[in-house]
């Protein structure tokens, strides 16, 4: 045996073979859909996407290439491809039950706890079968493998792969571009995924095969066939009745830091939330960074449920409520809100009462403008105003300079994460400085024309900012999910309600069901369309959810767990040794993160 592992050529033959293996378990994740809907595009992605991992396990063998030309280390190469299966396998076995797939935080829960993922025993049992099948059909492999002297299966092996990751590219960056849900509504089903895109290629695509790749989007209807009828939202209908005597006012700043709301930096904003408005002083996004911050905000949802929502075009229940209520709504913003389909997600169609502004004075104006023109009963309005100065580079007339001294070079720590922070925080609070001016205005406006008497507002930010305060070298939001990252002011004004404080912990995901309860007038129950809690009867003792771009992140009292990238902290310190990992708390989040997975 000893004597084959030092073989090379027959090593590369043995790693074609698993790969072939690793392809027979991935059509396992698929082939009941496949098997139903045979000859669509759907079947033809799932095909392809064994190009996506056939790159994928050959780049990392090539990574690891190096390791044949010494003889010691070939053991090490053969693990490696040995090791592929077996984690397939496992996978297979978990998304089966949870569906979610294999990450550290899954593995730790596993170990610590058998009964953490709440499996029996039997299927510990059943596994260690399956492992043992497995180990068999991986040395009868090995035995193949010394068969074969001949390489022409591998590089039969090789030109499936190449032909079909080329196609695989094609196919998914078309989709993601035209929003195709019969097509990105399957991802959530492959394991170790990575968004595949390329804007250039689809619109070419589309130019010159537009009855093949066509630009028509899929509608809503698409969601129960691309996820096999196992998205189950909301899990009942929603009962709202109808309430037009009010208004809902919600201003969303970018990358606002909570502990920027004092009488220095924000002192409108704090006066205002101190007299007559309730302030919440433990309050998190549902992310760290823009788009799940306000689908959270928007939805009541986990951030893990974005991707569902943005490949099957689904929208959020609570702007669906807002329109069935009779609100006429008003989306005011110096954003686009195009990239990530967040337009679509999480105001469907708006087109009318969408306005995009060059600037944050041309937002407010124009809110103001809208204000004075509106019938006197000043009711049944919801606007959203989105201001985006104190996002990087930070933008301010030169006249709200009250922080100094400001840094010589805009984003300078860029290029040194270890800069001196009080410039830049400075610039920063700047910003800060300018937009509270700004919602001073709006705020004062709404008084004049006593809307204040039934209008609702909320103030918030879509995620945080950090200066280095981790004193790791981490700058701007999206690299961890430190309260630097994720904890945001949130300013509550309820017409008639006397002004307060709460420190209990909160979430953007509690907005949703809190104004659907108390001002949309929804009877449903919260766990029907929500993952929230009412702001104002929030549980003592709360874990969160947090997501980013590539990653989604597990709070357990003030410990977080990274999915993804496997790191573990304190809420208020990135260097800090969380606490041992509680799996009885992980596995109740895990089942308030499944809720409308329709699970099996």
């Amino acid at each position: 045996m000893s004597y084959y592992i030092q073989d090379p050529h027959r090593l590369i033959r043995f790693s074609g073979l698993i790969l072939i293996l690793c392809w027979v378990i991935l059509v396992s994740y698929w082939y009941d859909d496949f098997y139903q809907n045979f000859l669509n595009l759907r079947s033809v992605f799932w095909v392809l996407s064994l190009g996506y991992y056939g790159l994928l396990f050959l780049a990392i063998n090539i990574i690891f290439f190096p390791l044949l030309l010494i003889k010691s280390f070939r053991p090490i190469y053969l693990s490696l491809n040995v090791g592929a299966p077996f984690v397939l396998v496992l996978d297979r076995v978990i998304y089966e039950k949870y569906m979610f797939h294999i990450n550290p935080v899954m593995i730790d829960l596993v170990i610590a706890d058998f009964a953490g993922m709440g499996l029996p025993i039997i299927v510990y049992l059943f596994l260690s079968v399956i492992a043992l099948v497995l180990g068999g059909v991986l040395y009868f492999l090995w035995f193949l493998s010394s068969r074969f002297t001949s390489s022409v299966v591998y590089y039969w092996v090789l030109g499936l792969v190449f032909l079909f990751s080329l196609f695989y590219y094609l196919v998914s960056s078309w989709a993601y571009e035209f929003n195709r849900s019969d097509v990105i509504g399957q991802v959530n089903r492959l394991p170790f995924y990575t968004e595949v895109t390329d804007e250039v290629i689809a619109k070419k695509l589309n130019a010159y095969w537009p009855s093949v790749f066509s630009a028509e989007s899929m509608g809503e209807s698409g969601l129960s066939m691309a996820l096999g009828g196992k998205f189950d939202y909301p899990k009942s209908d929603v009962n709202c009745e109808f309430q037009s005597d009010k208004n809902i006012l919600l201003i969303v700043v970018d990358s606002w830091q909570a502990f920027t709301l004092d009488p220095e930096v924000t002192p409108n904003l704090y006066k205002f939330a101190n007299e007559r408005g309730q302030i919440f002083r433990n309050h998190y996004s549902s992310g760290s960074v823009t788009v799940t911050g306000l689908f959270g905000l928007m939805t009541g949802l986990h951030g893990s449920y974005y991707e569902l929502f943005r490949s099957n075009n689904h929208r959020s229940e609570f702007y669906a409520a807002i329109k069935g209520t009779g609100f006429v709504q008003n989306i005011l913003t110096t954003n686009d809100m195009s990239r990530f389909s967040l337009r679509s997600i999480l105001f469907d169609d708006i087109d009318e009462g969408y306005y995009f502004n060059e600037s944050d004075s041309e937002v407010v104006s124009q809110y103001l403008g809208k204000l004075k023109i509106r019938q006197q009963s000043y009711s049944g309005y919801f606007d959203m105003i989105f201001l985006s100065s104190p996002h990087s580079p930070y933008k301010y007339p030169d006249e709200f300079s009250k922080f100094r001294p400001l840094p010589k070079i805009k984003g300078g720590y860029a290029v040194d994460s270890d800069a001196d922070r009080a410039p830049y925080y400075n610039d920063y609070k700047n910003s800060i400085f300018y937009v509270d001016d700004l919602i001073g205005k709006m705020l004062s406006a709404i008084s004049l024309k006593d809307g204040l008497e039934n209008t609702w507002i909320v103030i918030t930010g879509d995620h945080a900012e950090e200066f280095n305060e981790n004193e790791l070298g981490y700058w701007g939001h999206g690299s961890n999910f430190t309260l630097w990252q994720t904890q945001v002011p949130f300013v509550f004004y309820v017409p008639g309600m006397e002004s307060g404080e709460f420190f209990e912990r909160s979430t953007h995901q509690d907005l949703a069901p809190t104004l659907m309860s108390r001002a949309l007038g929804c009877s449903s129950s919260f766990d029907q369309y929500a993952n929230g809690y009412d702001l104002f009867n929030l549980p003592a003792d709360r874990d969160l959810i947090f997501t980013s771009y590539f990653d989604k992140a597990y709070l357990i009292g003030d410990s977080v767990y990274e999915s993804v990238a496997g790191r573990r902290y304190k809420i208020d310190d990135l260097d800090g040794l969380a606490q041992p990992l509680d799996v009885v708390r992980l596995r109740n989040l895990i089942a308030e993160e499944s809720r409308f997975l329709g699970m099996h």
